[in-house]
C-alpha cells in the first residue's frame, strides 16, 4: 500500500510517500511545493499529482493519505501571542 503524508504550511506544502514492505518501510520519497495562499488547494493538488507520479502509483493501488496543517496552528499562535483579530 502506498502511504502519503502531507503537511500544508503557510509557505510550503510538504509531501512524503512510502510503501509497506515485509520487513518495514520500503524507501521514502519527498517533495515540496509552494502553498499558494490563500488558495492552499492549488499547492496540494499540484504536489499530490507529482508525488503520486514519483512514487510510481498505478491505477487501482490503494493509497492511505495522512494530512496535517500548520496554517491554523500558526494563526492561533499569532492571535494568542499578540491579540490579532482574524
Amino acid at each position: 500500500m502506498l502511504r502519503i503524508g502531507v503537511d500544508i504550511g503557510v509557505t510550503f506544502t510538504d509531501f512524503a510517500a512510502w510503501r509497506d514492505a515485509a520487513n518495514g518501510v520500503n524507501g521514502v520519497i519527498s517533495y515540496k511545493v509552494p502553498s499558494n495562499p490563500p488558495d492552499f488547494a492549488k499547492g496540494f493538488v499540484a504536489g499530490f499529482a507529482e508525488i503520486l507520479a514519483r512514487a510510481g502509483h498505478v491505477v487501482g493501488e490503494d493509497v492511505f493519505v495522512i494530512h496535517g496543517t500548520t496554517v491554523s496552528i500558526n494563526t492561533a499562535d499569532r492571535v494568542l501571542a499578540i491579540g490579532e483579530k482574524y
